[in-house]
């Protein structure tokens, strides 16, 4: 039903959303005795690139989302043409949260935050639900096609979330990586390690859920027979090794090993570059992973059957 690039779309936009809801948190974490003092080279550097990045994904995969729609002359429609859909209501999203990220980049430029510190928060606090709605929307634009089982369920749009989150958080720990600010921020590491490692839990749980809730609904003809043939596809079809290996294993299980590692080994082993590549790898890969598989799987619409 779609091509790659959907799928590129929707690992950049939970990608965006994540990256600017972690950064959001990250700007009111800062203590306000540096926010008064205008002490904040060893954010500035952090922050822009962070938001940066974040803009820079939001575009790519709605550039892509709309090469995949084949029609960019209908993006004046989409945003200024009612009724309201579930594309229309996400193009805004994307749009308010890009332009967020340039206001805040433009803030972080400035660098002087002493007389409008409220303002400061504010934005950064905004950041936190406008990203997340970014990342849950990925997931509601496939649960709204409620002609495929597999994607038209509350459990997709929450997977999809928490695995934006998790790729906010472990490109945040590249960016604090590249930017030399590991030894700076030991303790802020191994608190978003561990973050990770709850984001991880959820991941797959909901992924057993979305599982289960399938293979386990009442028969009820077609639908419930494109609901199992979705699963089986998705668990034991010709794409299961990426579900498996790529999703489940280095997304899930090998980044939950890798943070724990992170945790508990002392001094600036959490700083050094082979965790940070290690563990970014792994939870990007997983990502994609798993929206390939939830697209290509639930290509089955129910009148198929």
């Amino acid at each position: 039903m779609f091509g790659f690039e959907v799928v590129l779309y929707l690992c950049l936009g939970g990608l965006g959303g994540g990256l600017c809801s972690i950064a959001g948190v990250a700007g009111l974490s800062i203590p306000r005795r540096f926010l008064e003092s205008t002490t904040l080279s060893h954010y500035s550097n952090l922050m822009r690139s962070a938001f940066v990045i974040s803009a820079a994904s939001l575009v790519l995969g709605s550039l892509l989302l709309l090469a995949d729609l084949d029609n960019f002359a209908a993006l004046t429609y989409l945003f200024f043409t009612p009724p309201f859909n579930y594309i229309s209501v996400g193009a805004w999203l994307v749009a308010i949260d890009v332009g967020l990220c340039f206001i805040l980049l433009l803030v972080w430029r400035a660098g002087a935050v002493s007389h409008n510190i409220i303002v400061f928060r504010a934005l950064h606090a905004i950041c936190i639900p406008m990203g997340l709605a970014v990342a849950l929307y990925t997931g509601l634009f496939l649960a709204s096609m409620r002609a495929v089982p597999l994607w038209n369920t509350l459990w997709l749009p929450a997977l999809f979330m928490e695995s934006s989150i998790s790729c906010g958080i472990v490109v945040f720990l590249a960016l604090i990586q590249a930017n030399g600010k590991a030894a700076t921020f030991p303790a802020y590491v191994k608190l978003l390690a561990k973050a990770d490692i709850i984001v991880v839990a959820l991941e797959l749980l909901c992924a057993a859920a979305l599982v289960l809730t399938l293979l386990l609904a009442p028969s009820n003809g077609h639908t419930t027979a494109a609901g199992v043939a979705s699963v089986m596809n998705l668990i034991a079809g010709k794409n299961a090794w990426i579900w498996w290996g790529g999703f489940v294993g280095l997304g899930l299980l090998v980044t939950a090993t890798l943070e724990i590692l992170t945790i508990k080994i002392k001094g600036n082993l959490p700083g050094r570059l082979w965790s940070t590549l290690g563990v970014s790898f792994c939870v990007l890969a997983g990502a994609l992973a798993l929206r390939y598989c939830i697209v290509v799987a639930g290509a089955h619409p129910a009148l198929g059957f």
